[in-house]
């Protein structure tokens, strides 16, 4: 789920990552993985934040503000 969502808002190479997923066969569905829409976007809100509040002293997910993301926008990311 990681790989897929950073790739998209990372701007790197979205398709050749759905591409290796779905060769290699790798569920990623919210419902296939009985993970909530919820839960995930919950999660993915918080990165930014948590990356912040353990020190991390680089991630590339503090530079992308998911708060302006729409729900729709990250669970297409998985939902295809």
């Amino acid at each position: 789920m990681g790989v897929l969502i950073m790739s998209k808002f990372q701007g790197n190479d979205f398709e050749g990552a759905k591409s290796i997923v779905e060769s290699a066969g790798t569920r990623h569905r919210l419902s296939d993985l009985k993970v909530t829409e919820d839960e995930v976007l919950k999660s993915i809100r918080r990165t930014r934040s948590f990356s912040k509040e353990q020190n991390h002293w680089f991630a590339y997910a503090q530079t992308i503000d998911f708060e302006v993301i729409s729900d729709k926008e990250i669970l297409d990311c998985l939902n295809w």
